[in-house]
């Protein structure tokens, strides 16, 4: 089996696979909020949606830190990877 298709098994039965697609969810979401932003008028209004979206910038790493945490990465490209 290749590192790659190795990796990805790794990472679908890990339990952390749903800290993976939190992180994912909230950078759509992030991303979704800064693309409002570019579409308002008011600087009060902007600024606020920034920090919206800098706050669930920082949930969806928080998400990402403790999904990476809990995860249990022993396929040879993760562990080649960490001795690097």
């Amino acid at each position: 089996m290749h590192y790659r298709h190795e990796s990805i098994e790794t990472w679908k039965t890990s339990r952390s696979s749903n800290g993976f697609q939190q992180f994912a969810d909230l950078m759509s979401k992030v991303r979704s909020h800064l693309g409002q932003v570019e579409k308002m008028q008011y600087l009060h209004q902007r600024e606020g949606w920034f920090l919206d979206a800098a706050s669930i910038y920082c949930d969806a790493v928080r998400a990402l830190a403790d999904g990476l945490s809990s995860a249990r990465l022993d396929s040879r490209a993760f562990v080649l990877s960490a001795r690097s």
